[in-house]
């Protein structure tokens, strides 16, 4: 049941789909994100083709299938010469319900984990990206809501948030400033 990634066996091929190495929609987006020089990182196939169907050939999103990225797919976009990233994963926790998760510690744990995993990938990526969170401060997704599940007008606002909240910055360096994707300690 939980096989869908499994390589398929025929005869004696085997055809293997590395999900780690590949970028979906990034073919039918990279002339928007080169020119743009940005992308929008989401989870799953189903926000790049909504931001598809909202900005037609405007789309800068891409899915990573899944709550991670890899150093391929990050250097996929450095390639296309990417200078932002705007990570979209899913709302799996809401950060206004925290206290109410303390009330559980599994559930708490799990967010902790969430959260944890959402800033280690946006540091990481702080390496060689300015990098923002397209974030719901405004309570207008659901949990497990992709940023672009409830429409193009809830998008606009969540990205245009993210715009106005300053970058991600790593908490190893707090004085660190991003110029031209090169980390420099003020």
């Amino acid at each position: 049941a939980n096989n869908k990634y499994m390589p398929l066996q025929v005869q004696e091929m085997t055809f293997e789909h590395s999900l780690g190495n590949n970028l979906y929609g990034l073919y039918e987006n990279k002339e928007a994100i080169s020119k743009k020089r940005r992308a929008i990182i989401v989870e799953g196939e189903k926000s790049v083709l909504l931001s598809d169907t909202f900005f037609g050939n405007n789309s800068i999103a891409v899915a990573t299938c899944g709550f991670n990225i890899s150093d391929a797919q990050a250097n996929l976009l450095s390639d296309l010469g990417v200078n932002d990233i705007y990570l979209g994963f899913d709302k799996d926790f809401d950060e206004h319900k925290e206290e109410l998760y303390k009330k559980d510690k599994d559930v708490y744990a799990n967010y902790l984990r969430y959260k944890n995993r959402l800033d280690t990938i946006a540091e990481r990526l702080n390496n060689t990206f300015n990098v923002r969170l397209l974030k719901d401060i405004n309570g207008q997704l659901g949990e497990k809501d992709s940023p672009f599940d409830k429409g193009k007008d809830v998008f606009d606002i969540i990205y245009k948030n993210a715009n106005s909240r300053k970058m991600v910055t790593s908490n190893k360096h707090k004085d660190s400033v991003i110029i031209n994707k090169r980390k420099i300690l003020a």
